[in-house]
Formats: C-alpha cells, sequence, structure tokens
C-alpha cells in the first residue's frame, strides 16, 4: 500500500529526490503537488490523521480551475479551519494580505493566488462531499474574504490541484 505512512518513510532531504523515490515506488504525482503535499508538510500529524487511509498510488491529479462560488464549498477539515479563519480576519479587519510583495500583487493583479491550492474529492477521503482543502486552507481564507467583500467576483476562475480516484 502507498499510505501517507509509507510515503513520508521515502522522505529525502529535497522535494525532488523525495518525489522520485516515490514515484518509484509507484506513486504518480506532479512535483508541484508532490512538494506541497508530501514534502513540505512531511509529519504533520493533522494530514496523516485526514489522510492515513488513502491509497495514493490510485490518485490521479488533475489541475482544474474553479470559480468562488464553487470553492465557497470546499470542505474545510476542522484541524485547518484556524487557518481559514485567521486569513479570513486577516483580511477583513487589518486588510492584510501576506507579508510576500509577490502573494499581494498577486492578488492586486489578477485576484487570485500564485500557487493552486490542493484539494482530494470526497470519493478519495470516503467523504461525502465534493472536496476537501489538504493544503492552502491561508489561500481559501482569503479569497472568502475577498468574495465576501465583494473585491474578487463569485465568477472568476481559480486554479485548483484536484486528487481523485482514477
Amino acid at each position: 500500500m502507498l499510505s501517507w505512512k509509507r510515503i513520508q518513510s521515502l522522505y529525502e532531504p529535497t522535494a525532488a529526490r523525495h518525489a522520485n523515490a516515490a514515484h518509484l515506488a509507484g506513486l504518480p504525482c506532479p512535483l508541484p503537488v508532490f512538494a506541497a503535499l508530501f514534502h513540505d508538510r512531511h509529519d504533520d500529524q493533522d494530514l496523516e490523521r485526514l489522510l492515513r487511509g488513502i491509497e495514493f498510488s490510485e490518485v490521479e491529479w488533475v489541475q482544474q480551475e474553479r470559480s468562488g462560488a464553487a470553492l465557497r464549498l470546499v470542505y474545510v477539515d476542522r484541524a485547518f479551519q484556524p487557518a481559514v479563519d485567521e486569513a479570513y480576519r486577516d483580511i477583513l479587519d487589518e486588510e492584510f494580505i501576506h507579508e510576500r510583495p509577490d502573494v499581494v500583487a498577486s492578488w492586486r493583479e489578477n485576484g487570485t493566488w500564485i500557487e493552486p491550492p490542493i484539494l482530494l474529492s470526497g470519493e478519495v477521503l470516503d467523504r461525502p462531499v465534493r472536496d476537501c482543502v489538504v493544503v492552502g486552507s491561508t489561500r481559501l481564507g482569503c479569497l472568502l474574504a475577498f468574495l465576501d467583500q465583494g473585491i474578487v467576483a463569485e465568477t472568476a476562475r481559480h486554479r485548483v490541484w484536484v486528487g481523485r480516484k482514477q
């Protein structure tokens, strides 16, 4: 089984080497998804709890565009809800987007994030939801605040990575 725990046991110091080891073990996963989900969050206990029963060799990763209205419906696990809420409050209360100038520029110029968040389908998680955010809770919180303020249109399109059953 190519589980979260198995993928983490293949850990290497660089994302590319870690991804290569996982690929050789049978994981089909684009490097941007692999780096953000499996490498950068190595030993993340909340992700391990959420993802422990998944057979990742059966997950197909596709990049899609979703409207702001559709992204309002993304399920957020309780472990990640505080990050969504904090980002949302930062936007509304402090008019603060991010400390990184490239992130601020992307929201101001393009009305969206730089790196697409990573979602897993409810089918993969065996949950009665369409999608669940697993990486990018802060990005989602920012978007929700911008939608509520009317800064970003509900119809605006945003890139996301979605893991779904093959």
